[in-house]
């Protein structure tokens, strides 16, 4: 398992998530107009996987922003995906409906023995695993007014060890880790503790252990 520019490789699968495709549709709303932030995700993507010759792509949850806008714009990023990938949609909290835009299977959950995915948001009874991998938190460091992604990486005495991943979408805000009390993810706060948490930089540098930067 290698932490791998705001995801992870596993066998020769490429596990990212909240890549919140279609997200500027929601800008658009408030009156902002920022193309390209979807298309600028996709090709990171792209690259990324080419580059490890990657062709299969787990997606922890929150593939998309919205339903309601960018519907067609949404099938077509699905479309040009297959092209190259075989794909598994793991269903987020954004990820309402989305079976109206993709007709291939979507998950709650995919394990691989005693490892398990999920987009986070669900308490699911993780008894059975050693390796629970979420998305959800949009993790992130402030350091001199500079947003910094991050993995979180915890242990618990049970012997189990999650990791958070970052938002693939780098346009996407998220939850500061030194606001502990904005995480909301019920698997991570009834089974593990910030006090035994990690912090690595989406560039896989390794900062610190969470407790000595409060």
């Amino acid at each position: 398992m290698e932490l791998y520019d705001g995801g992870i490789i596993y066998k020769d699968y490429y596990i990212i998530a909240d890549t919140h495709f279609g997200f500027e549709y929601e800008l658009i709303k408030k009156g902002i107009y920022l193309k390209g932030i979807s298309e600028k995700v996709f090709n990171e993507l792209l690259s990324l996987c080419f580059n490890r010759k990657i062709y299969k792509i787990i997606f922890l949850g929150d593939f998309k922003h919205e339903i309601f806008f960018g519907r067609k714009y949404l099938k077509d990023i699905i479309s040009n995906l297959k092209e190259y990938f075989e794909i598994y949609i793991i269903k987020g909290n954004h990820d309402g409906r989305i079976e109206e835009i993709y007709n291939g299977r979507i998950f709650r959950k995919i394990s691989f023995g005693d490892i398990l995915l999920t987009h986070g948001h669900l308490n699911i009874d993780i008894k059975k695993y050693r390796t629970i991998i979420i998305g959800h938190e949009h993790p992130y460091i402030k350091i001199s007014d500079k947003k910094f992604q991050c993995y979180i990486l915890s242990r618990n005495n049970k012997g189990r060890k999650i990791i958070i991943l970052p938002a693939f979408n780098r346009y996407i805000t998220g939850i500061n880790i030194l606001e502990l009390e904005n995480f909301s993810s019920p698997i991570f706060r009834r089974n593990f503790s910030f006090e035994n948490s990690e912090i690595i930089l989406r560039n896989g540098y390794y900062l610190n252990k969470l407790k000595n930067l409060l």
